[in-house]
């Protein structure tokens, strides 16, 4: 009805001595405080939703201005003016990038056999994967060499991929030499495939022209280089042996033990050219293991005549037979120049035997074996340790690195004693 107030809610009463009217006044304030209350609290949630967008919103300005920032900061001379398109990234410059993104271990590294090929080569690559797998790192492997960086011949190796090869001799990544790695043309093809399979880090089993090429190849690319010494002329600098001298000693000595069976019986004198190229280092091993009487070595020059007066010398002391160990190569000239020598000297023949690449093959001696394992672990060891790239080499029976740097282009030379030992105890 007009004029009729609203009827007090269920369970309200008035307060004792107030009248309905004035009790009725009473609840229609209640309601209208609380209605306020409503309205203020609204407001507030409302003024707390504005501070909360308008922060947002600074956040907002500050990301695009540091966005603006980031924008002018890029240098404008890496872009001609007018190109639609980034100019093609250069590989150097991605494996550099790829390579220093963080400072934790790689994920991936390649390993390759490079150069003339050495027993125990296999053993080094074996020790390189499964070092690498103990450190949850993969390891891919090129084949032919640098030739298989270059032409991107590469395949996975796992832990059972690399079975059964530690008494294998060459190696089962094939090798060879690479004349095109000498160009940067070539250096960029092969620094783009280590980026295209995530590659950080690389490993290369070789000699001394394999050094030199894994240092200026890791100079050029950033890409860490790690070189496991790999030589049967044991000439690198920066260690004192390498893989495989100690096999083709051996087997270079145990056809020289058989040559002096037959010197003896039938009262001869033997010329054994044996490998080396430029170092002699294999043939002063052979000559005072084998027992010969005169070495001819590409370090120091030598005499015909001297050379023919000291086996002479030998057969008046009453010796029945000679041995002369000739370094290969044309700063010795080879062994046929001595046996003609000797021949026309003593009036009787002087035998030749080329050992020639049998001292490259066959399985490797438990020595080489050994050394290889421990400088395929100490390689990867160097790379988790994030060392510079290094040579892994062994001084005094430890593993140690030394930087490429020092080592490249600088061959370890031959202790001209050693030249002396070998006549005098032939005496």
């Amino acid at each position: 009805m007009r004029g009729s107030r609203p009827a007090p809610p269920a369970g309200h009463s008035p307060a004792p001595g107030v009248g309905k009217k004035d009790a009725g006044y009473a609840l229609l304030g209640s309601l209208g405080a609380k209605t306020r209350s409503g309205r203020e609290l609204r407001a507030q949630r409302d003024k707390r939703s504005r501070g909360g967008a308008n922060a947002q919103l600074r956040e907002i300005g500050k990301m695009r201005g540091s966005r603006a920032r980031f924008l002018q900061s890029i240098r404008t001379d890496r872009f001609e003016v007018g190109a639609h398109l980034d100019p093609a990234p250069n590989p150097m410059d991605a494996t550099r990038e790829s390579t220093k993104s963080n400072g934790s271990q790689p994920r991936r590294i390649g390993i390759l056999t490079a150069g003339g090929d050495a027993p125990g080569m296999n053993a080094a690559i074996r020790a390189v994967v499964r070092a690498a797998a103990l450190a949850n790192i993969e390891v891919v492997g090129f084949r032919r060499g640098y030739e298989g960086l270059i032409r991107d011949l590469a395949e996975p190796l796992s832990g059972r991929s690399v079975a059964n090869i530690v008494q294998r001799g060459g190696t089962f990544l094939e090798t060879s030499r690479s004349d095109e790695f000498r160009t940067s043309a070539a250096r960029g093809l092969a620094a783009r495939n280590l980026v295209r399979h995530d590659i950080g880090a690389l490993i290369v089993v070789g000699g001394e022209g394999s050094m030199i090429g894994a240092t200026i190849f890791s100079g050029e690319t950033g890409v860490p280089a790690f070189v496991i010494p790999a030589s049967i002329d044991n000439d690198i600098r920066g260690t004192d042996y390498s893989i495989g001298f100690d096999t083709a000693v051996n087997t270079a000595l145990e056809a020289i033990d058989r040559i002096r069976d037959t010197a003896f019986a039938y009262e001869r004198v033997f010329c054994v050219e044996v490998m080396g190229r430029d170092s002699g280092f294999i043939a002063v091993a052979v000559a005072l293991g084998g027992g010969a009487e005169v070495v001819i070595v590409p370090e120091i020059p030598h005499s015909l005549d001297e050379i023919c007066n000291r086996v002479e010398e030998s057969h008046r002391r009453g010796k029945r037979s000679s041995i002369v160990v000739v370094s290969e190569g044309p700063r010795t000239g080879g062994v046929t120049p001595v046996a003609d020598a000797l021949t026309a000297r003593l009036g009787m023949p002087a035998r030749v035997v080329v050992l020639g690449h049998v001292q490259r093959g066959g399985a490797p001696s438990g020595r080489d074996r050994l050394l290889a394992s421990r400088m395929g672990v100490g390689a990867v060891q160097a790379i988790l340790d994030g060392a510079p790239p290094s040579l892994i080499g062994e001084v005094r029976g430890e593993i140690v690195r030394v930087a490429l740097s020092d080592v490249a282009d600088r061959r370890r030379t031959l202790d001209p004693a050693l030249i002396d030992l070998v006549h005098q105890l032939s005496t």
